[in-house]
């Protein structure tokens, strides 16, 4: 069955075990743009670094280059499974303090399908409040860990997997769940459940950023 879009953040949620979707997303590689610019807010425009995975699809990549340019940002690429690497020698940690850092991001499946966990960078960001940002898909969800059992804070990708067709938004809408902290800073607009004057259910527009 198709999904009816007004419930579609209802099941990101459930996907992505992080408490707020949102809804009104272009496609994959805006929405890697616009978690970057949530994570400099977040950090009030301090943290000028960023990390990212060299296994993202070419296009996500791009885009993060171009508003990382843009927001005049430092973005690092790294190769996540480089397992041997400590972490000082695959971030410069002599040139890179934790209070540079505004985002890690990586994918999971990537580009190439594998699915690959970087929990050394997890950690280190737990440790450090360092936002994490993991781009996914909606179909592997239902095998493997979600994002908020992984404590990631951002999750993103395509819905396309809910049989959106293709002219909805551009090639595909995107999706965009975070944790809770995040609220006032997700783009697009967040769409709450209420009653009208019969007690009927109704959608309506709760918060737009």
């Amino acid at each position: 069955n198709i999904i009816e879009v007004h419930n579609r953040p209802i099941y990101i949620k459930e996907l992505t075990k992080l408490p707020i979707a949102n809804a009104s997303l272009l496609d994959e590689a805006s929405a890697a743009g616009e978690a970057l610019n949530l994570s400099y807010a977040y950090y009030k425009k301090k943290r000028n670094k960023f990390i990212v995975a060299d296994s993202l699809h070419p296009q996500t990549l791009d885009v993060l280059e171009t508003r990382a340019k843009t927001l005049n940002l430092e973005m690092k690429v790294v190769d996540i499974m480089e397992k041997d690497k400590t972490l000082n020698s695959i971030f410069d940690l002599d040139n890179i303090v934790p209070n540079d850092l505004c985002n890690i991001i990586f994918q999971y499946p990537d580009t190439y399908g594998d699915i690959y966990i970087p929990d050394k960078y997890l950690k280190y960001a737990q440790e450090n409040n360092i936002l994490t940002t993991a781009i996914t898909d909606l179909l592997a969800l239902t095998k493997i860990k979600a994002p908020g059992e992984l404590g990631i804070n951002i999750a993103l990708g395509n819905s396309q997997r809910f049989g959106v067709p293709l002219w909805y938004g551009g090639p595909h809408p995107a999706f965009f769940s975070v944790s809770k902290e995040l609220l006032r800073l997700v783009p697009g607009r967040i769409i709450g459940l209420s009653k009208d004057k019969n007690g009927d259910k109704s959608f309506r527009l709760a918060l737009q950023t």
